[in-house]
């Protein structure tokens, strides 16, 4: 898309997302700090990884990086409803959490739908930016079990 758009318009919005980003990292540093946990997931190849804010706070300890792809947890099409890969990493201090989602990896059984053009009035990108049921119950058994 950067090259789709004015290269204003790109600034101003990797300025936008630069600033949600920051506030993110501003969140996980305060569960670290109050001793609470946090977790905080994005695209696995996303630049966000690399930029010094997300690393300062992946170079905590304890923090896991969980590798895995969403068609694991059912991730399909909003329309076709063929499944996408969308290919995900979770930062999290939550070891149960790490163990739960790293390695859950595609099996490659399927053809996957690639997540470039729209279907259904939505970009397929905007539609996988949503979490599945099954994705939410696999966090959601971990949290439970942690309490």
């Amino acid at each position: 898309n950067k090259k789709k758009i004015p290269r204003s318009l790109w600034i101003q919005r990797e300025n936008y997302a630069d600033t949600l980003l920051k506030f993110a990292m501003d969140m996980c540093q305060g569960q670290i700090d109050t001793g609470d946990l946090y977790g905080f997931e994005h695209p696995r190849h996303a630049t966000s990884w690399k930029k010094p804010m997300v690393q300062e706070i992946s170079s905590k300890k304890p923090t896991y990086l969980a590798n895995f792809d969403m068609c694991r947890f059912n991730l399909k099409t909003k329309v076709e409803k063929r499944p996408t890969k969308k290919a995900t990493t979770l930062m999290t201090n939550m070891p149960r959490l790490h163990v739960a989602l790293d390695g859950c990896l595609c099996q490659g059984r399927e053809v996957h739908q690639p997540l470039h053009s729209s279907e259904g009035g939505m970009t397929r990108c905007r539609w996988a930016s949503m979490y599945t049921d099954e994705f939410c119950d696999a966090v959601l058994a971990v949290l439970a079990a942690n309490s």
